[in-house]
């Protein structure tokens, strides 16, 4: 289990990155120079390209984390289902929230992720909130599928149940 592996295409002369995975983008670049990353008319399709993608059910929310232990204890307190992966355990006892302490080394959070979310979805919760990770590069391919799980929750991809989730509490970008 875990992300699935990094795919570069390398056409026309070009070396493109066309989705992140265990290789970083400096990585790539050290070995091969200058390295495009990103869609490009001329690169082939790669599975799980679509801007949402790698979605649970459940809508999923990134949020920073300075800011995910006030949100959760505003929801609990609201009586919301929610579920949480964060990267440390949490500060307080919330009734209604399945809490998952992903940790912070990075080989073990990617290995998990997808089952992390498999089993935070099959917790009978509304919503799910993601602690931000890491800006460091090698957390690029987590990062990306986090994005596009969320972004598939924010069109409305999801087919989960809608909860009221402030707007103002330190989304990650």
């Amino acid at each position: 289990m875990g992300l699935e592996s990094t795919i570069v295409a390398c056409l026309r002369g070009e070396v493109r990155l066309l989705r992140p995975g265990q290789i970083t983008l400096s990585q790539l670049r050290r070995e091969v120079g200058e390295v495009a990353s990103g869609p490009s008319p001329d690169a082939p399709r790669v599975p799980g390209s679509a801007k949402a993608h790698y979605a649970p059910v459940t809508p999923l929310r990134l949020v920073a984390a300075g800011q995910l232990e006030r949100l959760t204890a505003e929801l609990s307190r609201e009586g919301v289902r929610i579920g949480v992966l964060a990267q440390r355990p949490p500060l307080g006892s919330y009734p209604s929230v399945t809490w998952v302490n992903a940790g912070t080394r990075l080989d073990a959070y990617a290995h998990d992720l997808y089952a992390h979310l498999r089993s935070l979805d099959k917790a009978g919760t509304v919503c799910l909130l993601v602690q931000d990770i890491p800006a460091d590069e090698r957390w690029d391919a987590v990062r990306d599928r986090l994005t596009r799980a969320a972004a598939a929750s924010h069109a409305g991809e999801t087919g989960g149940s809608e909860v009221a989730v402030p707007t103002d509490l330190g989304d990650a970008p």
